[in-house]
């Protein structure tokens, strides 16, 4: 149960232009590999916050990339904002790529409308499994207090008579 962060963002280059400029941006960032035609892989090593994350672009032929980042722990309750941070991050240097190559602004409109807040679908595939981690989360530790606090009371009641005993 790995938590994932999906995005996906509607475009208005010809898939042979945005396939060059995310396929320039991932290797710039983290290196990628291409897994199919018009899909990318990049494996995110550790960091402080995480033991790793899986990232992935899907360009589709409807015009559409299909953003995704996913823990590699299974177990992970919390991801510490990793998946949404992977994914502001690739889309910052993938915007630069294309102001830096000169397609954004032959094609300003198709750009501000590519990334502007109206056509970003935004799914958080993760939000319910979140927050229903940090549920179990809190159910365990407080779960484990409750047994160390009847542990603490078992030995004090033990040792009270002990010492009434002697």
């Amino acid at each position: 149960m790995a938590i994932r962060k999906e995005l996906t963002i509607e475009h208005g280059f010809s898939q042979e232009e945005i396939t060059e400029a995310v396929k320039a941006t991932l290797e710039a960032l983290w290196g990628c590999e291409e897994k199919a035609p018009a899909f990318f892989e990049s494996d995110i090593g550790m960091t402080l916050w995480s033991f790793g994350t899986l990232f992935t672009v899907d360009l589709t032929e409807a015009g559409a990339i299909k953003i995704a980042s996913e823990t590699k722990l299974p177990t992970a309750l919390v991801d510490f904002g990793t998946n949404q941070g992977n994914i502001n991050k690739f889309l910052g240097a993938l915007k630069e790529k294309l102001a830096a190559s000169g397609l954004a602004e032959s094609k300003a409109e198709a750009f501000s409308s590519a990334f502007g807040a109206e056509n970003t679908q935004v799914r958080d595939a993760s939000s319910r499994r979140e927050g229903f981690s940090v549920i179990l989360l809190v159910a365990i530790i407080a779960a484990v207090l409750v047994v160390i606090a009847i542990a603490c009371i078992v030995i004090y009641l033990a040792g009270a008579i002990f010492i009434g005993s002697i």
